[in-house]
């Protein structure tokens, strides 16, 4: 996953090392102008964030939170540590 701009608008990338290891690349476009609205919307109540959460770890198990997150065979959306 890229997020933002690489120097010089450009990704360091070998390509033997990727085609070997089957590599994909995502990019991530950051929208500033909709953070605002977003923000508004939760705050007057008109989207309930409680609806994505799928999991919830306590901290000690930060860990396997992170684990369940990261493997796509698994349903979780969004997975919350909690203190």
């Amino acid at each position: 996953m890229i997020v933002g701009i690489c120097p010089d608008d450009r990704i360091p990338l070998t390509a033997t090392t990727s085609r070997r290891k089957g590599v994909t690349i995502k990019l991530s476009r950051r929208m500033k102008h909709v953070y605002p609205r977003t923000i508004a919307l939760v705050q007057h109540g008109l989207v309930d964030l409680q609806q994505i959460i799928s999991h919830r770890y306590p901290l000690a198990r930060t860990a396997e939170a992170f684990e369940h997150i990261a493997n796509p065979a698994t349903d979780a959306l969004k997975v919350v540590v909690e203190p």
